[in-house]
């Protein structure tokens, strides 16, 4: 209205088909991609923070986000497997798919979110010369370091966060995880489990169990089912407060915790840790077989990624 922009001007300007379509954001009958949100602050003249004033979930305001003055936000990007099981030389996170490696749509989308500060990654052995390569190719300037990974996810989570720590990073500073073989993740995605983490300290991206059936062996050479409706499919990303990741990590090491899992949100389970989840709209793959890489080629098309 202060601009003088009509719907139907608005939707044009940002690319949409039709003004029915911002008449629905309005409304608050569909919502914004988190993807398309510095396009609209531009359009509009405004800044993404003042914009997401209204697009939280209740009860969540942007201060949330920067709850003291000078936090920042940060993503360890995990990039340490050997993809043992699809029986390739090159690790999924490394395999080129329509022209660029795969671990390079985890880095674009974290270099584009407004919210997210400092990017470290944890690579394999061998293979950071391709992380460089790419980032000063494509502009990935939120990239601060590239430490060696750890053989699980865990340690190499520690090595990203030591990282950090020698950065500054401290308190309620907030800790994104992200497994650079889930290259589907969205800015939405990543916007929900920040909200979600400024309020409780640590909270995981999960989807609906999407087969009808699961049984678990009960110890006794049985089996018992597991109910769909109450199961959820650990996702990628995590996002921690720093002090909530660092005490875990340290309490794991004074257990003498061996550290083997591959998810802090199993480590947070094991050691007792209350869990808090977020669910995605749209799940975000694991890349493990080869197959998942022809899958993951052909939903990159159709999303035109």
């Amino acid at each position: 209205m202060e601009l003088g922009i009509s719907q139907r001007e608005l939707a044009e300007l940002l690319g949409y088909k039709s003004r029915s379509a911002i008449a629905n954001i309005e409304a608050g009958k569909s919502e914004l991609p988190a993807s398309r949100l510095l396009d609209v602050a531009r359009t509009l003249d405004t800044s993404a923070e003042s914009l997401l004033t209204d697009l939280v979930p209740v009860g969540i305001s942007t201060a949330d986000l920067h709850a003291d003055e000078g936090t920042r936000n940060a993503v360890i990007v995990l990039a340490g497997g050997r993809s043992t099981r699809s029986l390739r030389s090159t690790p999924n996170q490394f395999v080129a798919v329509l022209g660029r490696p795969v671990i390079s749509w985890c880095l674009d989308v974290y270099q584009r979110h407004p919210m997210i500060d400092d990017i470290v990654v944890a690579c394999l052995d061998g293979w950071e010369d391709v992380i460089s390569a790419y980032a000063r190719q494509s502009g990935v300037s939120k990239l601060r370091a590239i430490v060696p990974a750890g053989e699980t996810g865990v340690e190499s989570i520690r090595c990203g966060i030591v990282r950090l720590e020698s950065m500054g990073y401290h308190g309620r500073d907030t800790i994104v995880v992200q497994e650079s073989t889930r290259p589907l993740v969205t800015a939405e995605m990543v916007s929900r489990v920040l909200l979600a983490c400024a309020s409780s300290g640590a909270v995981a991206t999960c989807a609906p169990m999407a087969d009808s059936v699961q049984f678990v062996r009960d110890g006794a050479g049985g089996w018992t089912y597991v109910d769909r409706d109450s199961s959820v499919d650990l996702q990628s990303p995590d996002a921690l407060a720093f002090d909530v990741l660092h005490s875990t990590l340290a309490e794991a090491e004074a257990l003498g915790s061996p550290m083997r899992e591959n998810s802090i949100t199993m480590m947070l389970h094991t050691l007792g840790r209350h869990l808090n989840f977020v669910e995605c709209n749209t799940p975000n793959m694991k890349i493990v077989h080869q197959d998942d890489l022809a899958v993951f080629e052909a939903l990159a098309r159709r999303r035109g990624l």
